[in-house]
């Protein structure tokens, strides 16, 4: 389904351990534009984002993390460019993981996912220093909002 090696393989067969996050976090950074940790408690949803962000060729997915803890502890070994974080982690809210880890990483830029798309849990976020707020059912916007609107030979944009 996925090729061996690739980050949508890596996200299909499970959680990168925070271990290997910094070793694989430099590798998958060489030849892509931008680097991206997902902090997402469901599987499926981890992978569905990983392998869209395959598809752009400019994204390295350099950590993934289930738990509130992971998040903290992978976002930190691995300053990525941009985290995906979902409101709901195991062990936590990701609203305490972007308290915690901030301003520790001033440059990295938070899109917090969630299906809670309520103004107040917007407010919130972005209190809190998130940069974007997106409803998962809009996963189309995180790879334009990472990567850039995709367009053809013409310039047009694809949908």
């Amino acid at each position: 389904m996925f090729g061996r090696g690739s980050a949508a393989h890596t996200a299909f067969m499970g959680t990168v351990s925070i271990e290997t996050a910094s070793a694989d976090a430099r590798r998958a950074r060489e030849g892509a534009s931008h680097s991206v940790f997902i902090a997402e408690d469901s599987r499926i949803v981890r992978a569905r984002l990983v392998a869209m962000l395959d598809e752009t060729g400019a994204v390295a997915v350099v950590g993934q993390a289930e738990t509130a803890q992971d998040a903290v502890q992978g976002i930190l070994d691995t300053r990525p460019d941009w985290v995906l974080l979902d409101l709901q982690l195991i062990g936590g809210s990701g609203i305490e993981v972007l308290r915690r880890v901030r301003s520790r990483v001033p440059q990295t830029k938070f899109i917090v996912l969630t299906n809670l798309s309520t103004p107040q849990y917007r407010r919130v976020c972005i209190e809190a220093g998130a940069d974007h707020f997106l409803d998962k059912t809009q996963a189309m916007t995180v790879r334009d909002v990472i990567a850039g609107p995709r367009q053809n030979a013409q310039g047009e944009p694809l949908c």
